[in-house]
């Protein structure tokens, strides 16, 4: 065999995406809301709680409409809740 025989026989590399898998941003949406609900006060510095309220609806625009505006909504819920102790 050839080395040029090597090259024609492989298969070409699967595409790779750089778009969030929705799943994984589901689950780590989760995850941090599930942070905040076993919280008593709030769990994040006065820093993380910015970039936490920056990146929650950009994260979300990767789900579905439906399933977007209910963890925006839970997730509010869950600030007022915690601003509230």
């Amino acid at each position: 065999m050839s080395q040029l025989d090597m090259f024609s026989r492989a298969q070409p590399a699967a595409p790779t995406s750089d778009l969030p898998d929705p799943g994984e941003v589901r689950a780590r949406m989760h995850a941090k809301l599930q942070e905040l609900r076993d919280a008593d006060s709030m769990p994040w510095s006065d820093r993380d709680l910015g970039v936490w309220r920056t990146l929650w609806p950009q994260m979300s625009r990767w789900l579905p409409h439906e399933e977007r505006a209910e963890l925006i909504a839970k997730f509010d819920v869950e600030l007022a809740r915690l601003a509230a102790n």
